[in-house]
């Protein structure tokens, strides 16, 4: 590629952030198709909560520039994505980036956009967040040119907003980095605040209040034990409190316990052995989302955060543990795993297990999550309190087509659409969209099936769309709402359709 083709790529491709870990290649294409011809989609997946993000390269510069205007701050996977143009690093103009101090707390990212762009062109704005997703009272707005932010600092720095005066400067990265250095070296020695109170998990369910305490005990004196238990039953939620009259106590007994394996085997099929004992100075919510966020921004850059532990939910409640067991298999060797049924539903069935490797793990993410059991689609998440991380690099390895939705083949009731009988369509009126969201979105694909449109009795679009449509809308509504958040569940319904269609043909 020369470098005349390498600046054309640049121009046509724009940079997509704060994207969910949920967000697919087949969800960009979506949306970004009814821009303009797509070329190449490029996701990067990261674990919350840090965001993932995309490069999405389109045939010409035009169609990127109007992804901008359109889309950026459109809510996908519920968070507002940002999209922004694709810059190389020497393109980027640091005397044109600006941080902006004091915010109002109540301002977002398109209030921070809007309030600047008078200015002249942006490429990005954004307020920084906790890890809450809170905003913090400062945020960066970065020019195309030196002279709009000039403009910007003349006119709003000592400005006020919802009453309170803005600081509107350059931002210098190297300074910003000195002062905080110097900080570091002249601040005096913050010493950790004593603590008595310590968050305990990882023990049996046959484990008591009466047993926590006799391991304790010889840690220190306890004024207090909290120790939840299930509804109705005698067997623990699987974490608890204990509060030690001194703080010297509670250190000894996290010195002395945490990590360790301090419980026997369990004896059964699947599970071979508990989590390590996990005893650590209780945390406030705010607390343990800060050090959860730095953690994993530390590990990103080490090349640390894919995980081997997942949480299963949405399992239908008649489902037996060695079918899921089995079925999860399918994608690796399972190290450990335990079943139960959901507290709040009880209809419902979760599951959690531990593979070898994180590849397998992700593996069973992606093709998990098109898994339908009855009609019912499993959720297939990492489960994050017993995480274990393993090399970034391992994720980018694999490569696995997310554009077909796996259905697993087995004698269980596992299809994408089992309740449903395609053949209702021959007698189906096209003559008004019973759907408008689902007719553009079959309306988008219509041209990738031209050569079934003679099995379907139509010769344009829009025919195809409205027959299509028609036929999906009579689906349960939870489908079809799957059908329009997903463009691979929706392809492969028409496609059944299609060959529903086909077989008729055959049979006549």
């Amino acid at each position: 590629m020369d470098q005349n083709e390498k600046n054309n790529e640049i121009f046509a491709t724009i940079y997509v952030g704060d994207l969910s870990s949920k967000t697919l290649e087949s969800d960009l294409f979506r949306i970004f198709s009814s821009i303009g011809e797509v070329v190449k989609i490029k996701l990067k997946k990261r674990i919350e909560p840090l965001s993932s993000f995309a490069f999405v390269t389109f045939a010409n510069g035009d169609a990127a520039d109007r992804a901008i205007k359109e889309y950026n701050n459109f809510r996908l996977n519920k968070k507002n994505i940002r999209v922004l143009p694709c810059m190389d690093e020497k393109s980027k103009r640091e005397d044109a980036n600006l941080i902006v101090k004091n915010l109002p707390s109540s301002f977002t990212n398109e209030n921070l956009y809007d309030t600047f762009s008078v200015f002249g062109t942006i490429i990005s704005a954004k307020i920084a967040t906790y890890a809450d997703g809170k905003p913090k009272n400062y945020g960066f707005v970065q020019f195309d040119k030196k002279k709009s932010a000039k403009m910007a600092i003349k006119h709003c720095d000592g400005g006020k907003l919802d009453n309170k005066i803005i600081q509107v400067e350059i931002f210098d990265k190297e300074k910003r980095r000195k002062q905080e250095e110097q900080a570091l070296e002249n601040k005096p020695v913050k010493l950790e605040p004593k603590f008595t109170n310590c968050f305990i998990k990882n023990f049996p369910e046959s484990f008591t209040e009466k047993d926590l305490e006799s391991l304790l005990n010889k840690y220190g004196n306890i004024t207090s034990i909290y120790f939840p238990l299930k509804d109705g039953t005698f067997v623990s939620k699987g974490f608890a409190f204990a509060n030690f009259e001194s703080h010297e106590s509670a250190q000894n007994a996290i010195q002395e316990l945490h990590g360790k394996q301090i419980f026997p085997f369990e004896e059964n099929s699947y599970t071979t052995k508990l989590e390590p004992f996990y005893i650590q100075k209780a945390q406030k919510k705010e607390e343990r989302e800060e050090y959860l966020k730095r953690s994993f921004e530390q590990l990103s850059l080490e090349g640390q955060n894919i995980k081997r532990n997942l949480y299963i939910t949405n399992i239908p409640a008649f489902i037996e543990k060695d079918d899921i067991f089995e079925i999860f298999s399918e994608f690796g060797s399972i190290v450990s795993f335990s079943i139960g049924i959901d507290a709040v539903n009880e209809q419902r069935k979760y599951a959690y297990v531990c593979y070898s490797t994180s590849d397998e793990a992700f593996i069973a993410i992606e093709k998990g999550n098109e898994l339908f059991i009855d009609n019912n689609k499993l959720n297939v998440t990492y489960f994050k309190n017993k995480a274990e991380r393993t090399k970034e690099k391992m994720m980018s390895s694999i490569n696995i087509n997310s554009t077909v939705p796996f259905i697993y083949s087995s004698p269980l009731k596992i299809t994408p659409n089992s309740s449903f009988n395609y053949e209702m369509f021959s007698n189906l009126s096209t003559t008004e969209v019973k759907n408008k969201k689902l007719f553009d979105l079959v309306l988008k694909t219509a041209t990738n099936f031209k050569n079934e449109w003679d099995k379907l009795d139509v010769n344009t679009d829009e025919e195809f769309a409205k027959k299509i449509s028609n036929i999906l809308t009579k689906k349960p509504k939870n489908e079809v709402l799957e059908m329009e958040e997903y463009n691979d569940i929706l392809t492969n319904n028409i496609n059944y359709i299609i060959e529903e269609k086909k077989e008729k043909y055959k049979n006549n």
